[in-house]
């Protein structure tokens, strides 16, 4: 387990933050988590429910669930489709702030959701998800 340290780098995180709480009715609760990695420059994120712990993630979007890229144009489409609205618009820059040059926006669909969503590709990382309740 990867407690307290970027899985991308091994550096340590900073600002950890509790950004959500899940109670269905059963027990254990979910907590979500964010954090961020100085030297990576990204924000990492991490699920505890109960014993299950997932770690420090640069994402929770699973590798098979990217079904391709999204070009310049697209990502400029999503920026102005989000324009409406503030509070998503405030996640969008933070999520595409952490956008190196040689990183790619990559759309990513799982299974149990109907919409689409967004990810960065970094080398051999995927960082960060970005998702509405719609697809993207």
């Amino acid at each position: 387990m990867n407690d307290g340290f970027c899985p991308i780098c091994g550096g340590p995180v900073t600002n950890e933050t509790s950004v959500g709480h899940i109670n269905t009715g059963l027990q254990p609760h979910h907590h979500q988590l964010k954090a961020f990695c100085e030297a990576c420059q990204i924000v990492l994120e991490r699920m505890i429910a109960g014993r299950r712990d997932t770690g420090w993630l640069s994402s929770s979007v699973s590798e098979q669930d990217v079904i391709g890229d999204l070009s310049e144009e697209e990502v400029a489409q999503v920026e102005n489709l989000l324009g409406n609205y503030p509070a998503l618009l405030r996640q969008w820059h933070e999520f595409i702030g952490q956008k190196r040059a040689t990183d790619v926006v990559c759309r990513f669909k799982e299974q149990d959701s109907p919409y689409t969503g967004l990810t960065l590709k970094r080398a051999n990382y995927l960082i960060g998800r970005f998702s509405v309740s719609r697809n993207l």
